[in-house]
């Protein structure tokens, strides 16, 4: 994740990250205006990717929100998606189109 984090930055995208879901939620609900793409881990400590992004389509978020993930079975990827992604990202660089 910071491979990409580090080269949107390189491209001139303007990026904030946090720590965890928790710190998402926080970030998301303090802003004017939403976000473009949200890059969603699976595995974060406090609150984890799939809380996170239940918690934002509960909130009728409509930004496009991005999983991006290591290995997966298929009970955990579909766990994944299933809780509100537009995509998923694969560690092997294959995007899983939804």
């Amino acid at each position: 994740m910071m491979i990409l984090f580090e080269w949107l930055i390189d491209i001139g995208v303007e990026t904030h990250a946090v720590k965890n879901g928790k710190e998402s939620l926080d970030l998301i609900s303090t802003v004017e205006r939403k976000f473009d793409l949200i890059l969603m881990a699976r595995i974060m400590p406090v609150m984890d990717g799939i809380t996170a992004t239940k918690k934002l389509r509960d909130l009728e978020y409509p930004g496009q929100i991005v999983g991006v993930s290591r290995h997966l079975t298929n009970d955990e990827y579909a766990e994944f998606c299933n809780a509100g992604l537009d995509d998923l990202h694969h560690e092997d660089g294959i995007p899983l189109a939804i």
